[in-house]
């Protein structure tokens, strides 16, 4: 309805943006995922961006929607250019940190950790940087930490998914099988 009062209005095609991602997420474990809910991602981000090239909301967005595409060059150079416009704020540091990897990646969660430790998303994709580095030790701490906000907080706001997943993994990798089939069935 915003659109149809006013089709340039940039905060409307950011939050379609974010609603038609999450369609597309929703759908990824289909045979089929919605491919067409992602293209509508990425139409909405980048008109979102082009709007407003000075709000780091939409490029935000934009580098989170491009983030799982091929262009992730592109998605990196938003997300960075997001941050330079609002460094610290938590949200952006988690959708630009989601397109970067390795170091880059590492600082923008360790942003959102600091800041916003509940979004225990953050604890799942530090995790996964190093786990790709084969740094067990790390990748258990981060994920041990996670755990524990989620323990600890009184909410389920955004709900961490697979922390226990990837304990398992790291306790499978040390060769701790019972340690793994624990952390599995926790999971579940």
């Amino acid at each position: 309805r915003a659109l149809a009062l006013d089709p340039a209005y940039g905060p409307a095609h950011t939050g379609l943006a974010l609603a038609h991602f999450w369609l597309y997420q929703a759908s990824r474990a289909r045979s089929r995922p919605d491919v067409a809910a992602l293209e509508a991602a990425i139409l909405h981000a980048e008109r979102s961006a082009a709007l407003d090239p000075g709000s780091a909301e939409a490029q935000a967005q934009l580098a989170f929607v491009l983030g799982i595409t091929a262009r992730v060059e592109q998605a990196r150079q938003h997300g960075r250019l997001a941050l330079s416009i609002e460094p610290g704020n938590w949200r952006h540091q988690f959708m630009a940190g989601t397109a970067e990897w390795g170091s880059r990646r590492l600082a923008c969660l360790e942003q959102v950790m600091a800041q916003y430790p509940a979004l225990t998303h953050a604890h799942f994709a530090a995790a996964m940087v190093h786990l790709a580095r084969v740094d067990l030790d790390a990748a258990d701490r981060v994920l041990a930490a996670g755990l524990e906000v989620q323990r600890t907080s009184p909410g389920d706001r955004f709900p961490g998914r697979g922390l226990h997943w990837l304990r398992g993994l790291v306790a499978f990798l040390r060769g701790d099988a019972a340690g793994a089939h624990a952390a599995f069935d926790a999971e579940l």
